[in-house]
């Protein structure tokens, strides 16, 4: 037998460790771009869209020191665990179906992304949310505490193959923080004007910083002169 193709237990498991959370065991964010690339490379053979959704815990804090003051462990690991439970077990019964593809991914903290084929709209993609919110916010018993969750969800939803998966992470996290500016248990999907706003806003930034150069290099060439 030829060892050197005998594949090495350790190399596996290493190679899992290096794509997942270790906390969840869920993808970690570097897996979960390959899984949108894929996702995206899907959408050239059908007709319906890729949702990709950001959830956000809402008071993560507050509830981590709830369960902490019971069982001394201030970390919110216990919450996290269920909530990602929770997610993978809500997008096993989308439809009714397995859906293979569906994913879900923890970007650390208590921010998670899901991917959802096969969406027909933004209609649909907000039913998703809505379940997905209904069972987060079931109660959950941890450490002899009952806590109720709540989640903003943003939605980012695309028909184009063409998109790179960085940016439509950016647009449901968009979305999100818009959400949750709403208050608390939210869902918002990334529209045409809040791409405008965020573009106006990166030109913003790209001007005050090429402002603050020639303010710099002006100030310089003061000194120069005065030397």
């Amino acid at each position: 037998e030829n060892w050197s193709e005998v594949e090495d237990p350790g190399e596996s498991q290493l190679a899992f460790q290096a794509q997942h959370d270790p906390l969840t065991g869920l993808p970690n964010r570097g897996l979960f771009i390959d899984l949108i690339t894929g996702a995206l490379a899907r959408l050239s053979s059908n007709t319906s869209a890729m949702a990709l959704l950001a959830i956000d815990l809402d008071h993560f804090a507050e509830s981590a020191t709830r369960v902490g003051d019971r069982s001394g462990d201030y970390s919110g690991d216990e919450i996290l665990i269920e909530v990602a439970r929770r997610l993978d077990t809500s997008l096993r019964m989308r439809s009714g179906t397995t859906r293979p593809h569906d994913a879900v991914g923890h970007l650390g903290g208590d921010r998670f992304l899901v991917i959802c084929e096969g969406v027909a709209d933004t209609d649909a993609a907000e039913i998703v949310a809505t379940r997905i919110a209904a069972r987060v916010g079931a109660p959950m018993h941890l450490a002899g505490e009952s806590l109720s969750m709540t989640a903003g969800i943003g939605i980012a939803l695309t028909r184009d193959p063409g998109r790179n998966p960085e940016p439509l992470i950016r647009e449901a996290e968009a979305a999100v923080r818009r959400a949750k500016q709403r208050g608390i248990g939210r869902h918002e999907t990334f529209t045409g004007a809040m791409r405008a706003q965020r573009l106006r806003r990166i030109a913003d930034e790209v001007a005050l910083r090429e402002a603050l150069v020639r303010s710099e290099e002006h100030t310089s060439e003061l000194q120069s002169h005065h030397d």
